[in-house]
């Protein structure tokens, strides 16, 4: 079972993400918003995606641990009140961190695929100002102008395979599923 007392030893009203980890998300952020977003920033998005994945995943199992806890005691012949009151209060609490770690793969979803626009944008731009200036005049279409949810990028043969692609991928199928 998780230690959650990490988690739950923090003072109330504090953030849950370490200082360096919140300024690292701001830049982030920022970078994607100037278009600037490095493959290094893509990848450093994806492992926070990851992790805040395995962090709503793990949570999600303590939870339901927690219903059966209650289950078990609530059927059983003399019932401990005060327990059950406990572990339904702990219930809440997880309910509320699912919620939370919900909303957090969802900004780090779209986060990263505003930083993938971006990539793609910026290569067009750059493949069609190269083939401006060479006379040809024509720039390369993308799907990076569709303006659906269902977004994916154009996987090009350099990019094939990248961890960043499989979990855009993924994220498109989850999505879907829902």
């Amino acid at each position: 079972m998780c230690d959650y007392r990490f988690h739950c030893s923090r003072p109330r009203g504090s953030h849950s993400m370490p200082y360096e980890s919140m300024h690292h998300h701001q830049s982030a952020a920022a970078a994607v918003a100037a278009g600037t977003a490095p493959n290094g920033m893509l990848d450093a998005l994806s492992l926070q995606l990851r992790d805040a994945e395995m962090r709503r995943t793990e949570i999600e199992r303590a939870h339901q641990e927690t219903l059966a806890q209650i289950r078990n005691l609530s059927g059983s012949a003399r019932p401990d009140a005060e327990a059950v009151e406990n572990l339904q209060s702990r219930a809440r609490e997880l309910e509320k961190k699912v919620a939370l770690e919900n909303v957090r793969c969802e900004e780090l979803q779209i986060e990263l695929t505003s930083a993938l626009k971006a990539k793609q944008a910026s290569r067009s731009a750059c493949s069609g100002m190269g083939s401006m200036s060479s006379g040809a005049g024509a720039t390369i279409p993308t799907s990076a102008s569709s303006s659906t949810v269902t977004w994916a990028p154009t996987i090009s043969h350099q990019d094939q395979g990248s961890e960043i692609d499989i979990i855009m991928a993924k994220i498109e199928q989850e999505n879907q599923t829902l």
